[in-house]
């Protein structure tokens, strides 16, 4: 199955002077279309992946998450850096199934970023647990990673 995404320029969360949540984000700029949505901090030219969501409605998704108090705690208490909101449109091809499809993009993104060594948080607002293995590899180093993340 071939999927199709069309990425959008990352927004920048910015914090909430006026106290009504921890983070605010100019959502006009995020449309009302399905996709996948990825809530990141940057340091530098390093970035970590804090949560990877799906959505009918992007929009209204995100919006939903901004009043998250547990999962927005999660974003504000990640290692120092500049927090951002990146998200695609999902571009259906004919047959193609939304939620089905929409599924299948967040967990492989999900496993894509963990196996990566990224420490992703849940929808509970807590860090999602896993597990590694460390390999020793002194001949096989092309074909056996150093290390491997994995959910429990």
């Amino acid at each position: 199955m071939k999927l199709a995404l069309n990425w959008h320029k990352p927004l920048a969360l910015r914090v909430d002077k006026y106290g009504n949540g921890i983070y605010i984000i100019r959502l006009d700029a995020i449309p009302t279309k399905p996709g996948i949505y990825i809530f990141l901090r940057t340091h530098g030219s390093a970035f970590e992946t804090l949560y990877v969501g799906k959505a009918d409605n992007l929009r209204s998704r995100i919006k939903q998450h901004l009043n998250n108090l547990q999962l927005m705690k999660g974003i504000e208490n990640a290692s120092t850096g500049k927090r951002l909101l990146t998200f695609a449109e999902f571009i259906p091809k004919q047959g193609q199934q939304q939620t089905k499809a929409l599924r299948r993009m967040e967990t492989a993104y999900i496993r894509h970023y963990l196996s990566r060594g990224h420490q992703l948080i849940n929808k509970q607002g807590t860090k999602i647990a896993k597990d590694s293995i460390a390999s020793e590899r002194s001949d096989l180093r092309k074909l056996i990673p150093k290390y491997l993340y994995f959910e429990p």
